[in-house]
Parts: structure tokens; C-alpha cells; sequence
């Protein structure tokens, strides 16, 4: 299991749980601060692990951690960053799951170092005004995130954080409309997928 932050909508109890008592075997992954909350919430130590660096989970499996800012890259006391994204490479084929992160150009050029992404999961749910007023930590808007797509040449984006929260949404119709219009050099779904 690869937990990009502590947050509760990335790391939280309810789900967590249940799952590591339904798998054994499952191992959870993730920053300093989420592998902490996991023993609070009762995991056992051997089932954590901190993500810092690279991880080969088996043959044909590497996790890449990169830092996500959210709302700024933090890094830790423990040699990692507080909020991540990972770059999951199996058999050639690279997906990039971004976490909660805002554009800056440690996320971008520390993502690019891994060269050409299958897919990239990047959240949209903007930061602006009227959600800083309200203590809502934004991500990147429709356009920082189709932009952060074509720079890292992905060939999927798969636009996150849109429709989780009411008073943090983005509407579908508003990422369509501006994919519709900007006609970007990616293909753009919501849904399920199937890699070749």
C-alpha cells in the first residue's frame, strides 16, 4: 500500500485498517509522519516501511519516491520529504501518481529525471484565494496540471482530487472543456484503463 501523506483523505484509519487485518501480507509504504500515524493506529513495525529512496518490491517492480508540494515540498528529519508522489515502473511501463502536490519546479525537474510516464495521476482540485480563506489546501489547477503533463511527455493524464469534496471540487465538464480547447498531446480518461 503506497501512501503518498498523513492527511486523512490519503491515510485514513478507517480504510487502512480493515485492509491490513483482510492481507496479512500487505505491507504499507510511506513517508516518516504516515509510517508514525500507521503505529498509532496499531499496525505492527515490520509492516512499515519509510519511502525515501527507490524500492525494488519484487523482480519486475520498482517504486520511485519523488517530493510533491503540498503546499511546499517539506523535507524531514529522516532524510525523505513529509508529502510524496511515487513513480511505479513494472516491466518498462512507468505510471506517476502525484499525491497532493502543487507545481514548482523541485516537482517537476525530480520527476522528469525518470524519463518518458506511461501515465501520470495528478490532482487538480486548484489552490486559490477563496480556498486559502477557508483553510483548504489547494493542488494544482486544470491548467498547471495539463501543462505539468505535457512537459513530462505522459501519455495518459488521469486529472485527481476533482470530485472528493464539495468545497474543493472541480467540475468534469471544466477539465473537458479546456482539454477540448487546448487539445494537449495526451489522451485524458477518468475511468478504467487497460495497459497493453
Amino acid at each position: 500500500m503506497l501512501i503518498t501523506h498523513e492527511h486523512r483523505d490519503h491515510c485514513d484509519e478507517d480504510t487502512l485498517i480493515p485492509m491490513a487485518n483482510a492481507s496479512k501480507s500487505c505491507q504499507f509504504i510511506g513517508p516518516y509522519k504516515v509510517v508514525e500515524k500507521l503505529q498509532q493506529y496499531g499496525l505492527e513495525k515490520k509492516r512499515l516501511l519509510i519511502a525515501n529512496n527507490s524500492m525494488q518490491l519484487a523482480n519486475d517492480l520498482i517504486v520511485h519516491v519523488v517530493p510533491s508540494a503540498h503546499p511546499v515540498v517539506k523535507k524531514n528529519g529522516q532524510n525523505g520529504w513529509d508529502a510524496i508522489g511515487y513513480i511505479i515502473e513494472y516491466q518498462g511501463i512507468k505510471i506517476y501518481h502525484a499525491g497532493d502536490t502543487s507545481l514548482c519546479d523541485e516537482v517537476i525537474e525530480s520527476v522528469l529525471v525518470y524519463g518518458e510516464l506511461e501515465i501520470a495521476m495528478i490532482p487538480v482540485n486548484e489552490k486559490n484565494y477563496m480556498r486559502d480563506k477557508q483553510g483548504i489546501i489547494g493542488n494544482m489547477s486544470v491548467r498547471e496540471a495539463f501543462y505539468f503533463a505535457e512537459k513530462l511527455g505522459v501519455k495518459t493524464l488521469i486529472p485527481t482530487h476533482w470530485d472528493m469534496f464539495a468545497q474543493n471540487q472541480v467540475y468534469r465538464e471544466e477539465i473537458e472543456l479546456l482539454y477540448n480547447k487546448l487539445i494537449p498531446n495526451f489522451n485524458l480518461i477518468f475511468g478504467e484503463i487497460k495497459l497493453n
